[in-house]
């Protein structure tokens, strides 16, 4: 059922957002292919073309490679993994970081939004499925720190990524037998605690995601869903779209979707503000010093803040010490008072080392 855009009860939906009762789900065409709607397909083609005796070939319609060397994943996987670390942010993520949303279901593994809610001085908390391990969520979302929770791997671990096709049947293995999934995305998904959920920049094509949704009970009729069309949504795919999953769609209008969410908070004076999402906690400066110069030798550390810091990254030098560089990455931290994605960062790439260091706040 497709809906003009000028009927929806944009107020009914900022109150579900204020409340928390409003699930948004990103995919790659609001981030990664944002202004770009060729660049994913596009970089995976190039991998094809530079790895042809490793690679067979890249699924479109999947949007997987099929490998045929399985010794080549680890390096391919390390560039896919360079390639979602990029920064996407834009106009349209800038917005969506403001909205006070208190989740974001990101359908990529990018950390788009991480580098968005990162560059407007935002705490938030990350995570991810991961199809080896149970990753517990360690706090309720809110407002004031949103969770960004990528539900097909994160660049934070290249191994839990979903680029190809084996890794899709592995993830399915865990997802579908309720393995590895937390406890907190299955409360914020119950029926009871949710009235609204919007799709922007789905890709509605991929076969698989009607059974994650469906095992997600996201059929469920009580919700009211909204989800922008993409041009090249199949008209049979968008009737099952609308009739089994009662999703209303609203043609091409992801920016004045947006836009109309937007301009209700800052009419009324409630988009998210720094002041008010701050921790207030005292940070313990010495733990965090030893923690970063354990973990990381001077190549590491320079990798890490590539991915995940380029803004402290383009200020490395050649003869530039590691202390200098970790200094500058500390600095960075304090200056957007973000030192809870350095430490959450940290953590994904090293849980042994965060433990040993805690704590970290007063």
């Amino acid at each position: 059922m497709a809906e003009n855009i000028t009927q929806i009860s944009w107020e009914n939906i900022a109150e579900s957002i204020t409340e928390g009762r409003c699930i948004l789900f990103l995919g790659h065409q609001a981030t990664v292919n944002y202004g770009n709607p060729d660049r994913l397909n596009s970089f995976f083609e190039d991998i094809v073309n530079q790895h042809k005796n490793d690679v067979d070939s890249f699924h479109k319609g999947d949007g997987l490679l099929l490998f045929k060397n399985d010794d080549a994943i680890i390096d391919i996987s390390r560039k896919v993994r360079n390639f979602y670390s990029t920064d996407f942010t834009s106009a349209l993520t800038d917005k969506l970081v403001k909205i006070p949303f208190h989740s974001y279901l990101m359908l990529s593994p990018d950390s788009t939004i991480n580098a968005a809610l990162q560059k407007s001085g935002f705490a938030f908390q990350h995570n991810y499925f991961d199809k080896l391990n149970l990753r517990e969520i360690e706090n309720k979302p809110t407002a004031g720190i949103p969770l960004v929770y990528n539900l097909f791997g994160s660049t934070a671990n290249a191994n839990s990524m979903i680029i190809s096709h084996g890794d899709l049947y592995a993830f399915m293995k865990q997802f579908f037998g309720g393995k590895n999934f937390p406890n907190t995305i299955k409360t914020m998904l119950n029926p009871e605690n949710t009235d609204h959920i919007v799709f922007l920049g789905v890709d509605f094509d991929k076969w698989y995601f009607q059974l994650i949704l469906n095992f997600l009970d996201l059929d469920y009729r009580r919700y009211k869903r909204y989800a922008m069309l993409q041009e090249n949504t199949a008209n049979n795919d968008k009737v099952i779209w609308e009739k089994h999953f009662r999703i209303s769609f609203v043609p091409n209008a992801i920016d004045s979707f947006v836009d109309n969410i937007y301009n209700i908070f800052e009419k009324n004076g409630k988009l998210r503000k720094v002041a008010e999402n701050a921790v207030a906690k005292k940070v313990i400066l010495p733990n965090i010093l030893k923690l970063v110069t354990s973990m990381f030798d001077s190549t590491a550390l320079t990798t890490f803040c590539m991915c995940y810091f380029p803004e402290v990254h383009e200020q490395f030098t050649e003869e530039q010490s590691k202390s200098t560089r970790i200094n500058k990455l500390l600095e960075h931290a304090k200056q957007t008072e973000n030192y809870t994605m350095l430490l959450d960062q940290c953590k994904d790439e090293n849980a042994v080392q965060y433990e040993r260091f805690k704590p970290y706040f007063e």
